[in-house]
């Protein structure tokens, strides 16, 4: 990357001035750092990117801890809607946004712990938070930051949720998960696991022991097929089956009884389903000794919620993906055991309410698929029935809150993540948690939230190494497939370092914007000359667009003696760009003999400050 070195972002040297806008503010900002904006916890994407471009990981990653706590897990697990929404995209494919996240997690030194915000003194108020899944330890650690006593109570015997739960070893290895909670404990978060809240204590009596509760303990109930043969010997849900694949002994008491035999050696299994859970469950039974593994989705390969990356990575290990079909019912044998798994084949009709196509069966097309394990893995929803205290419950079965602060119907009483969303992911449990949070210290008497505002430095000088434009994505190395029998052999393995940089180069830094000074544009069209998207116009006072012929530096292929002359400063023309196609290179305020043009880095405040504070 080509540049005089200016940092971007709070905390980072270098002096910044505010200045006055004119039709730029702090959401329109935002809404061009695409990413961000995409990000259910408007994680600062383009901030940690040009760190990592920098080589600076331990910045990098303590950015990444205050913003979504988990770092070095959403590197692995997160669903990366950024990723969706990167304008990269439009010309390529997207920046590897998260697979840089895990870089600065990989190649982070001890440094990043000193960058990290001080914990305020205590208020003397405690907060009971039940679940320590990321919705409740993302909250437990906002809270604990801003001086709360913070206790977390989970049922299981190890915290972490569905993090540990839900999710294999070999793609979310558990040092990892320890790892990243531990640093909790400095901040004085306390974790009581084996404390099963509705058994052990009551909803009730943790609102008496804090000044608030919140409540973060997911969605523990498997939605079932509701297809006859659903209670035969064979038929378990896939949550259940994961928790008992991750926990074993340790699983919880449902799991351990209902989550079926984990010797699948020899054994036909087909799953039902199509998010991550069904990858999970299919990847796994692999990994059991499965002689055969299928999944049966009712929709077709682009509608699947779980990754192409995943899917892909399953069916290299030798799952067979049977699309567009439906269970309609389990067959058994005369001992009473799961024989086959019979289907109707699918048509996609209109949208739903999801805005997926529709699935509609076809007529006459049912045929069956042999299988000694049926593992239905669709979906899962809040168990509410330990709540001892009155509350409001959606027609969904999720408790209702309110959207902006996470609180419920009962004083004190707060709920997010999967309790309150539904079934969702890690990054937006965690956005959950962070709202929950300050709607919590709001509750108990603190400060709203500083208003946003703009500042903006001017970068004079600034281009870019072509080279990060014509630097394709790269794809993660993975292990060999004949390494992958081990749940504990990680098969995703990150970039080097020199790789992480590579690839943070390839971001176009959408914060940075091309700004017209208030020296004259003459006409020349040297900056829609070596633009090189075509994102220019030149406007006349008259309001009239300038054509490519009339320009004094003629685009190629123009007849070189259609030159227009310099008009006056009285009659200066205005420089329109196409924020949305602009990469951001640089080339057309290099080139602009006025010096009309300028880029600047505009940055929302506040915004996390990553001074070194002690060594």
């Amino acid at each position: 990357m080509t540049r005089p070195g200016y940092p971007l972002g709070s905390g980072l040297p270098g002096p910044a001035s505010k200045v006055p806008f004119v039709g730029i503010d702090p959401e329109y900002v935002e809404e061009q750092v695409k990413c961000q904006a995409a990000c259910p916890a408007h994680t600062d994407a383009r901030r940690y990117i040009w760190l990592i471009a920098e080589g600076r990981f331990d910045e990098a990653y303590a950015l990444n801890k205050i913003y979504n706590v988990f770092p070095a897990v959403l590197g692995r697990v997160c669903t990366r809607p950024c990723e969706d929404a990167c304008r990269r995209a439009d010309d390529d494919d997207p920046v590897s946004i998260r697979a840089l996240k895990r870089a600065a997690a990989d190649f982070r030194s001890e440094r990043w712990r000193h960058m990290m915000p001080n914990r305020q003194p205590s208020n003397g108020m405690s907060v009971g938070i039940v679940g320590s899944g990321p919705a409740g330890l993302g909250a437990a650690q906002d809270l604990a930051l801003l001086g709360y006593d913070v206790v977390v109570y989970e049922a299981m015997s190890v915290p972490g949720g569905m993090l540990v739960a839900g999710i294999p070893a070999y793609r979310l290895p558990r040092e990892i998960v320890e790892e990243e909670i531990r640093d909790l404990y400095d901040y004085g978060v306390e974790i009581r696991c084996g404390v099963k809240v509705g058994t052990d204590v009551q909803v009730s009596e943790l609102l008496q022991r804090h000044d608030a509760v919140l409540l973060a303990a997911g969605c523990q109930k498997p939605v079932r097929l509701n297809v006859p043969g659903e209670e035969l010997q064979g038929v378990f849900p896939g949550l259940w089956f994961m928790e008992k694949v991750n926990l074993g002994d340790n699983a919880p008491e449902e799991a351990r009884a209902h989550g079926g035999s984990l010797d699948l050696a020899g054994k036909r299994v087909a799953v039902i389903g199509g998010g991550f859970t069904a990858v999970d469950c299919v990847r796994s039974a692999v990994r059991l000794g499965a002689s055969e593994v299928k999944m049966v989705y009712r929709r077709g390969m682009d509608e699947m919620p779980s990754s192409p990356e995943e899917i892909h990575e399953a069916q290299q290990e030798g799952v067979e993906l049977i699309l567009l079909a439906s269970p309609v019912k389990v067959l058994g044998d005369a001992s009473g055991r799961a024989r086959a798994l019979r289907c109707v084949r699918n048509r996609l009709g209109a949208p739903d309410a999801s805005g997926r196509r529709r699935p509609e069966a076809i007529e006459g097309s049912e045929f069956e698929v042999e299988a000694d394990i049926v593992i239905a893995a669709v979906s899962q929803e809040p168990d509410l029935s330990w709540i001892d205290v009155p509350i409001e419950v959606t027609r969904w079965g999720t408790i209702r809150i309110d959207q902006s602060t996470g609180i419920t119907s009962h004083p004190g009483l707060f709920a997010a993540g999967d309790i309150a969303l539904g079934a969702a992911n890690v990054i937006e449990a965690v956005a959950d948690a962070h709202k929950a949070a300050e709607g919590i210290h709001r509750y108990l008497g603190g400060a709203e939230s500083p208003p946003k505002w703009l500042e903006a430095k001017a970068l004079p000088g600034y281009t870019r190494d072509m080279v990060d434009y014509e630097t394709p994505r790269e794809d993660q190395p993975v292990i060999a497939l004949a390494d992958r029998s081990s749940f504990e052999a990680e098969v995703e393995l990150g970039y080097s370092k020199e790789t992480a940089v590579s690839q943070a180069r390839r971001c176009y830094f959408c914060h940075i914007q091309v700004s017209q000074t208030e020296n004259p544009c003459v006409l020349c069209g040297a900056c829609v000359e070596v633009c090189p998207k075509d994102t220019i116009d030149l406007v006349r006072p008259d309001g009239t667009i300038v054509r490519p012929d009339e320009l004094m530096i003629p685009r190629a292929g123009q007849p070189g003696d259609k030159k227009l002359p310099a008009i006056a400063p009285a009659e200066r023309a205005s420089i329109v760009i196409d924020d949305d196609g602009c990469i951001r290179c640089g080339l057309c305020a290099a080139y602009c003999p006025t010096k009309t043009l300028v880029l600047k880095e505009y940055i929302v405040r506040p915004q996390p400050d990553l001074e070194v504070k002690v060594l």
